[in-house]
């Protein structure tokens, strides 16, 4: 599980073995959220674009959580690929160059890059 300070000003964090993320307010309120996916195993977290991103190492995911607990969930084109981390640019968005719309499309287009590396031995 990891931890992150959410735009909100609270500290959100991934609660792999409860398969949801957790939020923990300034006040001391507590909540957890969990994922749709079954068995998402979320892990890596960061903040950007006034939401929680994070991965999900059992289903193969990115995931995206806004301030009100909306979550979206984007597929990696291998399923298997079991993403461990995501980190946020200093520029605020998760990549200094894309868009959080466009998060899933780079998500997914590491994921092809990382397993044709692996496959060309890169």
């Amino acid at each position: 599980s990891f931890i992150t300070a959410g735009p909100d000003g609270a500290l959100w964090l991934t609660l792999n073995g409860a398969n949801a993320i957790g939020h923990v307010t300034t006040d001391g309120g507590i909540s957890m959220h969990p994922l749709p996916a079954s068995g998402a195993g979320p892990v890596g977290i960061a903040a950007a674009d006034n939401a929680i991103w994070f991965v999900e190492i059992g289903a193969g995911q990115v995931g995206r959580m806004d301030v009100g607990y909306a979550v979206t969930e984007f597929p990696l084109p291998d399923r298997a690929a079991k993403p461990h981390a995501i980190a946020a640019a200093p520029s605020g968005g998760c990549s200094p160059r894309v868009s959080s719309a466009s998060m899933a499309a780079t998500a997914a287009r590491m994921a092809g890059a990382s397993s044709l590396a692996a496959q060309n031995r890169l």
